[in-house]
């Protein structure tokens, strides 16, 4: 991958192996992840690009060079988006919806409705969940792979006081990429054969 990789971001690879069972799996992460501030209100999207399924989420109001200072912060960024994304494959559905609708309703069925609930709201206000599930249905000696990425993609990434003021450069993937889906189409490797 080389310098391209300036961007936060890792690879999540699942693999199934067994005799004759019925598998479903669940993967999902929540909004708190855009925000150090569970008070913040979030937004996101979920698309499809390049054979991918993406969810994205990121604070409303975006703190660029921020870090939440709150006791449950952690000093976590305030700007950028997170994203989180999954190989379109026979089986996997997507939801973007609070936690209970997703994983309730998972534990119901297996498998997730596809709903994208567009009601941008704060951290905290019936939890904003990304999920992917993908039904293995039944796995034979042939293991089944399940490829996951997540990352965050800042548009900026320093700033620094020189001749002249402050001044921020943009994150090394800018130059590669003119938005986060070829970051997300990178990182995931869709279609990679190993």
């Amino acid at each position: 991958m080389g310098v391209r990789t300036t961007f936060k971001s890792t690879l999540i690879s699942l693999l199934v192996s067994s005799w004759k069972f019925y598998y479903s799996l669940l993967a999902n992460y929540q909004s708190e992840w855009a925000s150090g501030d569970r008070d913040a209100v979030v937004e996101w999207q979920s698309r499809q690009v390049n054979g991918l399924s993406i969810h994205t989420v990121w604070r409303q109001q975006q703190l660029e060079f921020d870090e939440s200072d709150k006791p449950d912060g952690n000093g976590m960024a305030n700007w950028g988006r997170i994203w989180y994304a999954a190989e379109n494959v026979p089986g996997m559905t997507r939801q973007a919806d609070s936690d209970q609708n997703c994983r309730q309703g998972f534990a119901r069925s297996g498998r997730l409705n596809n709903n994208i609930d567009n009601q941008f709201r704060q951290v905290t206000d019936r939890w904003p969940v990304f999920a992917f599930s993908r039904d293995l249905f039944k796995v034979e000696q042939a293991p089944v792979r399940t490829l996951f990425s997540i990352g965050l993609a800042q548009t900026y990434a320093i700033q620094f006081l020189g001749n002249g003021g402050l001044h921020r450069k943009e994150s090394l993937w800018k130059s590669y990429w003119g938005d986060d889906s070829g970051v997300v189409s990178f990182v995931s490797c869709s279609g990679c054969t190993s």
